[in-house]
């Protein structure tokens, strides 16, 4: 059997990784022939070395007087459903389309919703400017950027700087949803009770969705005892919003000349000191130095363009030059841009 078509005596329709078998369900005929088509395909699965997701597969029955069968795909029962989404198509037992249409209604209200709480966001400057995740204008890019620069001017002046890479642990699973909606409640959408992340940071603060880095200097004790009180702000910050750092992702790194090497708790519990630290896919060294970066790039687009030389045949430029725009030029990462066009 060469394609799961082969011997179907129902109707078998498929898309991509999809397939769904219908057919009459009234009948001991219809019923025994159902069985035989899931018993070809599990074949059919079974001689291409594949196989089904058990736990995906279930029965929608239809029709009135439905007998309810469960077949049986290899040694399982499939599970009966009361409504089953087909393509992002919700289809239930009824063949009724008023859950579908609700589906769609709730959809189209959210979106609108979604974009007057942004609307309302941008009007109040409700987002601070450390903010560079899911923020119009803004991106991993202009985050690297914000913070190289603020480093790199302190460092070209001789000073010494420490950067503190913080990560919080599953925050879009973790925030209650009354503390999110107390929120929006405080800046005008309808008594908020929470604090505000930035209130009260004294150094230099970005973030991008869960990742956070604090910086600041470090060459004179106020430096330091600045950099400790905002670590500390932030755990308070944390523990009000029922959050938490992931403190094995939480590093820092001590930059410029004469740095004095300070060390810095969250929590209780010390922060490691890193030479080196990767900050969204890029690679930042004690040194500024973006040279290892550079070969990590130029060393993962080789990698891609061995990959392309070994498995097209064909060397035409028609062929090639779309292959290098869609997977060479990317790799790099969006550090390039900062440091150049791309060659």
């Amino acid at each position: 059997m060469n394609d799961p078509d082969d011997g179907a005596e129902c109707t078998l329709s498929k898309l991509a990784d999809d397939t769904k078998l219908g057919g009459v369900a009234d009948t001991p005929e219809g019923c025994v022939a159902i069985q035989r088509d899931l018993d070809r395909l599990e074949k059919w699965a079974d001689r291409n070395l594949m196989k089904f997701n058990k736990g995906n597969c279930q029965v929608l029955p239809l029709g009135r007087n439905n007998p309810m069968h469960q077949p049986m795909l290899g040694v399982s029962q499939l599970e009966r459903s009361l409504a089953e989404k087909a393509l992002g198509l919700l289809v239930g037992t009824k063949l009724n389309t008023s859950q579908q249409c609700a589906l769609v209604g709730k959809k189209i209200m959210e979106q609108i919703l979604l974009e007057t709480l942004l609307r309302h966001m941008e009007n109040k400057e409700m987002i601070g400017e450390s903010q560079h995740g899911f923020t119009k204008g803004k991106s991993c890019l202009t985050n690297l950027v914000a913070i190289s620069d603020g480093v790199t001017a302190l460092v070209d002046k001789g000073r010494a700087a420490d950067v503190i890479h913080l990560d919080l642990c599953k925050a879009f699973d973790a925030v209650p949803h009354n503390i999110l909606v107390s929120k929006l409640e405080r800046h005008g959408f309808d008594s908020w009770t929470s604090l505000n992340m930035e209130s009260g940071i004294e150094c230099t603060f970005s973030k991008f969705v869960d990742d956070s880095k604090v910086s600041g200097l470090v060459d004179t004790l106020e430096g330091r005892d600045a950099i400790r009180r905002d670590l500390d702000r932030l755990e308070r910050w944390a523990r009000v919003n029922l959050m938490g750092f992931n403190k094995t992702k939480c590093k820092f790194v001590h930059m410029g000349w004469g740095n004095p090497k300070h060390k810095y708790r969250q929590g209780g519990e010390w922060i490691e000191s890193r030479p080196e630290e990767k900050d969204l896919g890029e690679l930042v060294d004690e040194k500024l130095n973006v040279t290892r970066q550079c070969a990590l790039a130029a060393q993962k687009a080789n990698h891609i363009l061995g990959c392309i030389k070994r498995s097209v045949t064909s060397g035409a430029r028609e062929v090639i030059l779309p292959l290098y725009s869609a997977l060479v030029r990317p790799a790099p990462g969006v550090l390039c841009s900062p440091l150049g066009p791309p060659a």
